[in-house]
């Protein structure tokens, strides 16, 4: 059903067969449990380690069965890759209309570990992640089981088109504002929240739409119903704004995270039809093919908001391009370097016309494909260089 570095979830039951998939979609083979069994134990002989403390290289992880220590059948919905969960029924079956038949077994919430409606938990976990799949499944289960429902999605809020009234079981978070948890770890932003967070201190980001331009901090503030009210500070400029002031449709609620996260479509894979996944592909997903290009250093889940905004990185070696809104900037190692080579020479170099050499030195966003220039031509200098 999906993988990550370190686990796969095999689509496998007991006897192995066939599983049906929604929306008409081809069906897949399933693998027995016995069989999953004897290709995990192959990959015995590749284990370093020794195996009367580690013996076996893989294993089935603590969520395959009961209480009682008797494998279970889990079944599993996924949006992406680690957005998904699993999950048992009481009646046996992938989907059903029961009240309280289905129990969370394993909820991923990857892409709102930052996001804090509440700080209860359950099992360990928040327990607001429960609570988005619990609901996200009773949606999947009602459209697998009526193919005509459909539902709208209103102001973060389902909605039922046919009452026009709101879907029940809906999560008690719906219309909170989306904040991000945040400590204050750069200069840039402790200035901006002098005398309202400490240093290394939490704070509150409020999410707004892209076309206001803000970057909003406010106090760390446990009680969520003043959230709407809260003063928050724009980094940009220092200006002060209350939630409740700006228009409903700026403010990024957590019903909205909730809308974005069931569309968000598989980038790594392609669909059944070999074309790039939609929020509605189904069914057995295909490899895409990755073509090599100019190779760059990126950070793995980074926060570039954790940065700061003067944050750079000294190495030209290590990185030479920061990606801004689908165009690149150079950083300011990159413009050093051209400083160091002079216009004319970067010019020859890579050729550029002055102008655009001129554009890059003042930190104008350009495409990648020309910022690539730069870096192969100010590469290939240095190359031939080191053989005379």
């Amino acid at each position: 059903m999906c993988c990550d570095t370190d686990a796969l979830t095999i689509v496998a039951n007991k006897h192995g067969g066939t599983v049906e998939m929604p929306d008409g979609a081809p069906p897949i083979n399933a693998l027995s449990w016995q069989q999953v069994e004897l290709i995990a134990n192959r990959f015995d002989s590749l284990s370093p380690y020794n195996r009367k403390i580690v013996p076996h290289l893989l294993r089935l992880t603590d969520e395959n069965y009961s209480k009682r220590g008797a494998q279970r059948q889990l079944f599993g919905y996924s949006i992406a890759a680690k957005r998904y969960v699993l999950y048992t029924t009481r009646c046996g079956q992938s989907f059903c209309g029961h009240r309280g038949c289905v129990r969370i077994v394993d909820p991923k919430a990857h892409g709102l570990i930052f996001l804090a409606p509440c700080e209860e938990r359950e099992n360990g976990l928040p327990k607001w992640w429960w609570e988005l799949w619990r609901f996200l499944l009773i949606l999947e289960f009602k459209q697998l089981i009526d193919p005509e429902f459909n539902v709208l999605m209103v102001a973060g809020r389902a909605i039922d088109p046919t009452t026009a009234k709101p879907i029940e079981n809906q999560p008690p978070w719906v219309e909170l504002p989306a904040m991000m948890k945040m400590r204050i770890s750069t200069p840039h932003y402790f200035e901006q929240m002098k005398g309202k967070a400490s240093p290394f201190g939490f704070v509150l980001h409020p999410r707004t739409r892209a076309t206001l331009k803000l970057t909003l901090l406010t106090p760390f503030n446990k009680n969520r119903k003043g959230w709407t009210r809260s003063r928050c500070i724009n980094t940009s400029n220092g200006k002060s704004y209350r939630l409740d002031e700006l228009s409903r449709a700026d403010v990024i609620t957590l019903g909205d995270v909730l809308c974005g996260y069931i569309q968000h479509p598989e980038i790594k894979s392609l669909g059944p039809d070999e074309k790039s996944c939609k929020p509605e592909t189904r069914g057995l997903l295909k490899r895409m093919t990755v073509k090599g290009g100019l190779h760059h250093c990126i950070g793995k889940e980074i926060s570039r908001f954790e940065q700061g905004k003067d944050d750079f990185i000294e190495n030209i070696d290590d990185a030479c391009i920061r990606y801004d809104g689908g165009r690149v900037a150079a950083n300011r190692g990159l413009i050093a370097e051209i400083r160091a080579q002079g216009l004319r020479k970067t010019t020859r170099q890579t050729g550029l016309d002055r102008k655009t050499i001129r554009a890059i030195l003042n930190g104008k966003k350009m495409k990648a494909s020309t910022l690539a220039k730069v870096v192969m031509g100010l590469r290939s200098q240095q190359q031939s260089s080191g053989y005379q």
